[in-house]
């Protein structure tokens, strides 16, 4: 497994994510959902992906505990909604 990226505590940013569905990038925040979750904890709770910028999607970091946490979005096109791992995040 890669390092995860190191985030401390007081951050409140927005941090892109790349979610594919059948090999192409989604750039459009309106079709997927994500979870911030501790590690090794399953997702149950989703909340909208945000716009990093024109071409990126993401999500949103604030509030999170010291710990890894684990990134999962959901797209929601096309009428499916696969659950992807999308990494994880270590908060200091």
């Amino acid at each position: 497994m890669a390092e995860p990226n190191r985030y401390p505590r007081e951050t409140d940013e927005d941090q892109p994510v790349t979610v594919t569905v059948d090999g192409e990038p989604i750039t459009d925040a309106a079709g997927v959902d994500v979870a911030v979750v501790p590690r090794g904890v399953r997702p149950t709770t989703w909340v909208p992906a945000v716009q990093v910028d024109e071409a990126r999607i993401g999500f949103r970091i604030t509030g999170l505990a010291p710990g890894l946490w684990d990134v999962w979005a959901r797209p929601t096109v096309a009428g499916r909604r696969p659950v992807i791992p999308a990494g994880t995040i270590q908060i200091t």
